[in-house]
């Protein structure tokens, strides 16, 4: 039984991923704020994750290379 509600929730989530794009679109033309509050959640995410991109890229270097 838990196993078919996960799936079943696993299979709303991955089929939802298609309906995303629509659903921001119709949030961001609907005012001027709400593309600006959306556009700079997407900075803020942007720049978060490719700090850690970076810091993970330098750790993972650090302990491959020779010292």
């Amino acid at each position: 039984m838990i196993v078919l509600s996960l799936v079943s929730f696993l299979n709303r989530l991955v089929g939802s991923i298609g309906e995303m794009p629509f659903r921001f679109a119709d949030v961001v033309t609907h005012d001027p704020i709400s593309a600006v509050l959306v556009g700079m959640g997407a900075l803020v995410i942007g720049l978060t994750v490719g700090a850690s991109a970076y810091l993970t890229l330098g750790a993972v270097v650090d302990l491959v290379s020779p010292a």
